[in-house]
């Protein structure tokens, strides 16, 4: 039998952005498998993007009959959703190509009925955890608002931002004007300056 030729496929977010969390293992179960690895492909996107030049990549050079599998970490790395991560895999199979993914221990050769139920399962649920976080995100980003909360990095606390905080508080202005008048500080941030300086408001 002849050796497979594997394509192995990373993508890493904004809160991972090191390849070689997922390049490790995957060489490792590579070499298991007793797959030649002929690529390494690394997108560098959010979750959620469209755009992924590398997979498309790895997926022309599998149709081009350069590899014969492609080599995933999990299957939250190949699709952004259900529909998009069947489709890939549906499109490899017809050009007689496979989908290996570690994490979920899938090895997509051929119509597999139980490979099948497994993928669209952890797909379905990937997607549905993705639209909760992001969900409870929003919810949150709403409470903090409607609390007053600046959102976005914490505005740095110099000691010209504590003079203007000291001199508007000295005339008489409440914490909520001062936030608003600076337009840079929120409530909370205002209080602890004047908090630290001791004055009454």
């Amino acid at each position: 039998m002849d050796t497979k030729r594997a394509i192995i496929y990373a993508r890493v977010s904004v809160l991972d952005l090191n390849p070689q969390n997922q390049i490790t293992p995957l060489l490792k179960h590579a070499e298991h498998l007793g797959f030649e690895v002929v690529d390494e492909l690394v997108d560098y996107a959010s979750g959620t993007k469209a755009d992924r030049p590398e997979l498309n990549k790895a997926l022309d050079k599998l149709k081009k009959s350069e590899a014969d599998v492609l080599l995933v970490y999990s299957i939250d790395r190949l699709g952004r959703s259900v529909s998009h991560l069947i489709k890939v895999v549906d499109d490899l199979r017809r050009y007689g190509k496979g989908v290996v993914i570690l994490r979920e221990n899938l090895n997509l050769f051929g119509k597999d009925p139980q490979s099948e139920f497994t993928l669209t399962l952890f797909a379905a649920l990937g997607q549905y955890e993705q639209a909760l976080i992001a969900s409870r995100t929003k919810n949150a980003l709403a409470v903090a608002k409607a609390k007053g909360t600046k959102l976005g990095r914490p505005v740095k606390c110099t000691p010209e931002l504590t003079s203007k905080v000291l001199e508007l508080a000295k005339q008489g202005m409440s914490i909520r004007v001062i936030a608003k008048e600076l337009g840079v500080v929120s409530r909370s941030s205002v209080q602890a300056i004047l908090k630290r300086s001791k004055v009454e408001t």
